[in-house]
């Protein structure tokens, strides 16, 4: 009886699903489809629409992202900034034929349209593709239409949460633009929740934050992020076509953002793409510049995970 006990423990291992087997599961609750690590969440990607009172309306990004004890590493909606979101990707400016029609940043002019979402688990691997619309003007026309790629995967000393977002223009003309100042930020970026001992670094050594944008490498290191005093890195992938212009990077009361296309705006004609590829990673414990980088080279060769319902 024992023996056969034992075979058919055997049995269900190889054949229970990998997502129960890794603990791995995700969920669509409350307007956002979350992912969950032995019952701990680890993220939610936000679906539907949210505001503050009907203020700063938005969809799109992540939060919570949490450490490995789930204590939440981003902010939404905070009092400073309250168009600030978590892990988002968005511009000041966007121009059709010259002319502004909206400002993403401030969530002004503009909503996005989440569709289309599918999600995989597979083994330590969890996967989420979403299509967005970026509708604007009174009859809400889509003019920019977006592909959104996340994969997670778990180590035992840190977790890494990748991204690829394409963006593929609707009409002849589109212009997308950081802010019209001298700083230009703007692209993907992390509204992190910053402690007290706030430190950056790449693979040179430290980096100084600054008003204005900061040259550093394609990996950055920031310290003291949340409850835990957590490190987290932040990684930019050069085949990005959204080539890095430069690092806003902030001590106090704001997002950290590799620039991209900064002041001046970017053009796109109907059907041309432009792609940012990038990643965070939350560690459990003091990571050091040799780690760093081979985990960055690891980004560099990731082939990435096929999504199928």
């Amino acid at each position: 009886m024992g023996y056969m006990f034992k075979i058919l423990v055997v049995c269900l291992l190889f054949i229970l699903p990998a997502a129960f087997q890794s603990g791995l599961q995700f969920k669509e609750e409350d307007g956002r489809v979350s992912l969950y690590q032995d019952d701990q969440l680890v993220f939610s990607y936000q679906t539907e629409t949210v505001s503050k009172d009907g203020q700063y309306p938005r969809a799109n990004y992540v939060h919570p992202l949490n450490d490995f004890s789930g204590k939440p590493i981003t902010e939404d909606f905070p009092e400073d900034h309250l168009h600030h979101r978590g892990i988002f990707w968005t511009w000041h400016q966007l121009y059709l034929d010259g002319q502004s029609l909206s400002d993403p940043w401030i969530c002004e002019g503009i909503s996005w349209d989440v569709h289309d979402l599918q999600y995989r688990v597979q083994g330590k691997k969890a996967a989420l593709n979403a299509s967005v619309d970026w509708l604007v003007g009174a009859d809400k026309q889509a003019l920019i239409k977006e592909k959104v790629q996340m994969e997670y995967q778990n180590h035992s000393d840190y977790y890494q949460l990748d991204f690829r977002i394409t963006l593929q223009s609707q009409r002849d003309h589109v212009e997308l633009g950081g802010s019209d100042d001298n700083k230009g930020y703007g692209g993907f970026s992390a509204r992190l929740a910053l402690g007290e001992d706030v430190a950056f670094s790449d693979a040179t050594g430290i980096v100084t934050a600054d008003n204005e944008q900061v040259e550093a490498g394609n990996w950055l290191l920031v310290e003291d992020i949340g409850e835990n005093q957590t490190q987290v890195a932040i990684l930019y992938h050069p085949e990005s076509t959204a080539d890095l212009q430069g690092w806003i990077l902030r001590e106090r009361n704001s997002m950290q953002n590799p620039v991209w296309p900064g002041r001046e705006r970017a053009v796109l004609n109907e059907g041309e793409e432009v792609s940012i590829i990038a990643s965070l990673v939350v560690f459990s414990d003091e990571v050091n510049k040799n780690q760093l980088e081979k985990i960055y080279k690891g980004f560099l060769g990731k082939k990435w995970l096929s999504v199928v319902n």
